[in-house]
């Protein structure tokens, strides 16, 4: 997440620039979560009508020096965030695909030379449209239209699928499905209106830092929600679904997820042979912050 810090300076800078929003671009009809590809192992949907204090503080946690004032005027153009994260060397990698409201016109004054950006010209293969990337300190970042802002690794695959879909009818999609995402991760995440949702292709990872130690619970995936809690202001309330490889682990794993959660059978669902559904998890938002690493 801390590489979303000079993309959020960029965007404020942008902000400020502007006293209105343009025109919707005659290319919103592409989807932020469509540009984000299938090669990330955790993925987080995070619509800011679900807690702008959320949308905030994740930007007052990774830009420094901004009042705030400014902070909350950068959130109120930030409408939702789609975020891939994969592992390389250690460290995590950050793809992001963000549907905001930024002028585009102001960017070539702002991510000049002058102030340490580079930039590059990229024209997607079989393409006559041109695209401008931006860089500086190994962070790429680009703004296809006013209403599209993708950042960090394979800048060119997400502008490569920009210009397909800004080209291509729906009827050329499959009923207007375009990602390179698994159809089960796309919907979900597609689905995230009034929670914030996450699936995860590495399960093991996602349980060290939720429950603070390592299980292996011999699991294909887990995904799930966070959602505001109606009696407390101040926590989330989390469900989760856990893809067992076999019946006989998930028979094996449930009673310890549930000592694990402080849950009884009642939260649990337990209709399919390898799908097991805990409800209810009530967290502080303070937990929140730390699993999504604010």
């Amino acid at each position: 997440m801390k590489k979303l810090k000079r993309l959020f300076v960029i965007v404020l800078a942008l902000l400020f620039a502007s006293c209105k929003s343009l025109p919707e671009d005659a290319q919103s009809s592409v989807k932020a979560i469509d540009l984000i590809d299938s090669a990330s192992s955790f993925y987080l949907s995070i619509p800011k009508k679900v807690d702008e204090d959320l949308v905030t503080r994740i930007i007052r946690s990774n830009v420094e020096q901004l009042s705030d004032d400014d902070i909350k005027a950068l959130a109120q153009r930030v409408n939702h965030l789609y975020i891939g994260i994969s592992r390389s060397n250690y460290k995590n990698v950050l793809q992001a695909s963000i549907e905001s409201d930024v002028p585009v016109k102001y960017v070539p004054r702002l991510l000049s030379s002058k102030n340490g950006w580079t930039k590059t010209s990229f024209n997607p293969v079989n393409s006559k449209n041109q695209y401008e990337i931006y860089s500086q300190n190994k962070l790429n970042v680009a703004f296809p239209s006013d209403n599209h802002i993708v950042l960090g690794r394979d800048v060119n695959g997400m502008l490569s699928t920009y210009d397909v879909i800004r080209n291509s009818s729906e009827e050329e999609g499959q009923d207007g499905y375009f990602s390179s995402l698994d159809k089960q991760i796309y919907d979900w995440l597609g689905g995230s209106r009034e929670e914030i949702r996450f699936f995860t292709v590495q399960p093991s990872t996602y349980l060290h830092v939720l429950l603070g130690n390592n299980l292996n619970l011999q699991l294909l995936s887990v995904w799930g929600a966070f959602r505001q809690n109606p009696k407390s202001k101040d926590s989330y309330l989390l469900d989760l679904t856990f893809n067992f490889k076999n019946e006989a682990y998930k028979k094996a794993s449930k009673t310890i997820l549930m000592i694990a959660f402080g849950l009884t059978d009642s939260s649990s669902n337990a209709d399919s042979p390898t799908i097991l559904e805990i409800s209810d998890i009530e967290l502080s938002k303070k937990q929140i912050y730390k699993i999504l690493a604010l």
